[in-house]
């Protein structure tokens, strides 16, 4: 009596966190709906749905659905960012696939100094990719400081998530489109610097939500629209720059309470008047650079 062989065992598929790729994948979108990070239409759309995909399919840090949000969804946000602004044109530090070169920022007088810093999309913490940064023993992201990469295409909202930020900087390249209206998301952000970028519309309200701002930059974009009146919210500003845009209009009078207000220059647009006398009084308190188009102070 022949006995047929035994088939050898089937291959099982590969579990990652204990459950299926199909199950994994579905549990990351469902909870990145969940908490308002995307919502259910644009996660089907790029850029994110090329950083779903990538989380799920490419990328070789294993992520679970149980995980903390400063290691889920901030890493799937930092991959709607590289794809946003066309990551993969970057002149530094794209993922590896593009074959470019990444030179990490050895300047340790910039914010986004790290002599580890390594290329986004890889398998090293977030915290590591080029011109990002931790603090030290910690997971969530403080310091975005990415400039002169070839940056295109726009920046989303996802971005405003990522509430323990308190530097972004995004300078020079050409991002377009308009600054997130969710920006005031970003409590905790005393910098802010988008500049010689190619920006649209006008400056959101939300920005002066941000009652913690010291440094708002956005110089040399195609800004348009009005300086609004919530600039008097911005008390802890130091610096500010909105020249070279295209904006129009006369200038609020309403710096009274900007006592800390160092720099700030308004040429190079369509201001029309004067300057107002809530900011012309600055200069016997902080205030050493006052630039402009319209009439400069009337009076001392």
């Amino acid at each position: 009596l022949s006995i047929p062989p035994t088939p050898p065992p089937s291959n099982s598929p590969t579990l990652l966190c204990n459950i299926s790729a199909a199950e994994r994948c579905e549990s990351f979108k469902d909870r990145i709906i969940s908490t308002g990070v995307t919502s259910e239409n644009d996660i089907e759309t790029s850029p994110q749905s090329d950083a779903l995909d990538w989380l799920c399919n490419l990328d070789t840090r294993v992520i679970c659905p149980d995980d903390e949000f400063c290691m889920l969804e901030q890493r799937y946000i930092m991959a709607v960012v590289y794809f946003a602004t066309q990551g993969n044109l970057w002149t530094n530090c794209a993922q590896d696939s593009t074959g470019g070169s990444c030179d990490p920022i050895l300047d340790k007088l910039q914010p986004g100094y790290n002599p580890n810093g390594s290329r986004w999309l890889g398998e090293i913490n977030e915290c590591n990719w080029f011109g990002v940064r931790c603090p030290t023993n910690a997971q969530c992201i403080q310091i975005i400081d990415i400039e002169s990469i070839n940056q295109t295409g726009f920046i989303p909202s996802e971005i405003s998530k990522l509430t323990e930020l308190r530097y972004l900087a995004l300078e020079n390249g050409g991002i377009g489109g308009s600054i997130p209206d969710n920006i005031d998301e970003l409590q905790k952000l005393l910098f802010l610097d988008i500049d010689a970028q190619q920006l649209t519309g006008s400056i959101p309200d939300a920005i002066f939500d941000i009652q913690k701002l010291q440094t708002l930059d956005l110089n040399s974009n195609q800004l348009t629209g009005t300086l609004s009146a919530s600039i008097g919210n911005l008390t802890n500003l130091k610096f500010f720059q909105v020249d070279n845009n295209k904006m129009s209009g006369t200038m609020p009078d309403v710096f009274n309470g900007l006592l800390v207000l160092e720099e700030s220059t308004f040429e190079d647009n369509g201001f029309t008047g004067v300057m107002p006398p809530s900011i012309c009084g600055l200069r016997s308190e902080s205030l050493t650079l006052l630039q402009g188009d319209c009439d400069q102070c009337r009076s001392a």
